[in-house]
């Protein structure tokens, strides 16, 4: 293990005497983040859960309290982000707020909430891996060179959030609870395999909504 990781024992046991206890522990939650670990062929296969058909949506709670329980740390959502129209993002901003509020009310030391990114992104869908264009909004839109930043719903959500400790976030459903979200296994490892990003299979639906 060391040898494929470039990392030799000395380097592991000096990591080991000099590790601190973090002050507090961040996770970043993108509907991508829950995995679907499984076998086809006898070769391990790791696609997103969120498209898999019988998986739950993804949820922050069930993981946050996990986390509690094992690291006995303080703890924080650092990006909160989805690929799509402002009224899911609002969503699923909400239902994150919703969580966190949900584990404070039983004890769980949970110290922010994090929306990602203040001024959209570009191609972040890929995280950078492929030049396509794809530009999405954040708390304000992605204005581009020479262009001026407006608040979306997101600031709306994120305002009220601050003032009130909730959102309300219109009863939208997002993509990630939607059965069309699904498809087959073989086609998720397919699209992987080709270099697709996960959920460009989705992406025509989002901007017909937008």
């Amino acid at each position: 293990m060391t040898g494929r990781c470039g990392v030799d024992a000395l380097e592991l046991a000096m990591m080991q005497r000099d590790a601190v206890v973090p002050d507090l522990v961040a996770f970043n939650h993108y509907p991508h983040s829950e995995r679907y670990l499984c076998t086809r062929g006898g070769v391990a296969a790791d696609v997103a859960a969120v498209y898999v058909a019988g998986q739950p949506a993804p949820a922050a709670g069930p993981l946050l309290r996990a986390a509690a329980e094992r690291l006995r740390l303080p703890l924080a959502l650092g990006e909160v982000h989805a690929h799509a129209p402002a009224p899911e993002r609002v969503r699923w901003l909400a239902q994150h707020a919703a969580d966190v509020q949900a584990l404070r009310a039983d004890g769980v030391d949970i110290r922010a909430v994090g929306a990602w990114a203040a001024f959209g992104m570009i191609d972040w869908h890929s995280l950078l891996r492929a030049r396509a264009g794809v530009a999405e909004d954040g708390i304000y839109t992605f204005a581009g060179p020479g262009g001026t930043p407006q608040p979306t719903p997101v600031a709306d959500a994120l305002r009220e959030l601050a003032a009130t400790g909730t959102i309300r976030d219109g009863g939208a459903r997002g993509w990630w609870e939607r059965d069309d979200r699904a498809l087959p296994i073989d086609e998720l490892i397919a699209m992987r395999d080709a270099g697709r990003p996960e959920g460009d299979h989705l992406r025509t639906i989002d901007e017909a909504l937008i």
